[in-house]
């Protein structure tokens, strides 16, 4: 099945809506922006359990959620007797989560969104290794600091944008690349902001680049499926979305594009519901097309 083109123009419409909101949660974690409802920060709990060796003392261990840029420790957790660990309350957006001993050593390290549909299972094996439930963490996030003048150009960008001025966003966006041309946060927004305006070869360049430099930049990894979707590469967007969900398997973002990619290229039809079924939660359009494919 092809998507119709209004069908199609309708997606279009409902996902360009996303790129920029996508980018907002990353950058809540970094704590140079907040998403708000009225005056209140979005804020959600973090949830999960340890699987550790058998007669391994977990309630030794901490979890510790930490800045992917600045590495500065935000919040932290005892782990109960099973397992199960909880942080109250974190700002919506993507984050570090490190597993300390006694001693303060890092024994495993995984990369979570908040919030997190399901609760997270990290699995630790007898070398402090994690199971499949891990995320890799990128050098990029682990060596590169980046400078406050571009970090405040980011937070200027962004104050722009929720004042809807995009040329004085993308001014600031260009003072901070000038600081830091190795900013993958500051590459991410700016491909948001062309996303958002339908400009989608510097998009595609902007998210791509911030993908060379962080492998793990949440916002540009989920944001560039639907680029390529909307350039009519549409194996590139199959192969964005799958790399995405590989990084995130909780991402019902990139299911979704997943599944629009598999629909544009008539490709497995089940696979494509599958992914669709798992998105609908959170995104209406995928409920709707849904019902167009039970409908035929």
């Amino acid at each position: 099945m092809r998507l119709t083109q209004t069908s199609w123009l309708e997606v279009s419409i409902y996902l360009l809506g996303l790129c920029l909101t996508t980018y907002g949660q990353s950058f809540a974690t970094d704590g140079m922006a907040r998403m708000h409802t009225g005056s209140q920060t979005m804020r959600a709990p973090l949830e999960g359990q340890l699987e550790v060796p058998e007669n391994a003392d977990v309630t030794k261990l901490t979890v510790v959620i930490v800045n992917s840029y600045s590495r500065t420790a935000l919040a932290s957790a005892p782990v109960g007797i099973n397992g199960y660990f909880e942080v109250s309350s974190l700002p919506v957006g993507t984050y570090e989560l490190e597993v300390r001993n006694l001693q303060g050593d890092v024994i495993e390290q995984t990369t979570v969104n908040v919030p997190n549909p399901t609760r997270l299972q990290i699995r630790i094996g007898k070398t402090g290794n994690a199971g499949r439930a891990a995320a890799p963490v990128s050098a990029h996030r682990l060596g590169h600091k980046v400078p406050k003048r571009a970090q405040q150009a980011v937070r200027n960008a962004m104050a722009k944008l929720e004042a809807k001025n995009r040329d004085a966003a993308l001014a600031a966006l260009g003072e901070a690349l000038e600081q830091d041309p190795e900013f993958a946060l500051a590459h991410s927004l700016l491909g948001a902001v062309r996303l958002e305006a339908r400009e989608f070869p510097a998009a595609y360049e902007a998210l791509h680049h911030a993908l060379e430099l962080d492998p793990q930049e949440g916002a540009a990894l989920t944001n560039l499926p639907l680029v390529l979707l909307h350039l009519h590469r549409l194996t590139e967007a199959e192969e964005a979305a799958r790399t995405c969900l590989r990084t995130n398997a909780a991402n019902a973002r990139a299911r979704f594009y997943l599944a629009l990619s598999l629909l544009e290229q008539g490709k497995d039809r089940k696979e494509a519901t599958f992914h669709l079924t798992q998105a609908q939660a959170d995104f209406p359009a995928a409920a709707k097309l849904l019902q167009q494919l039970k409908a035929e």
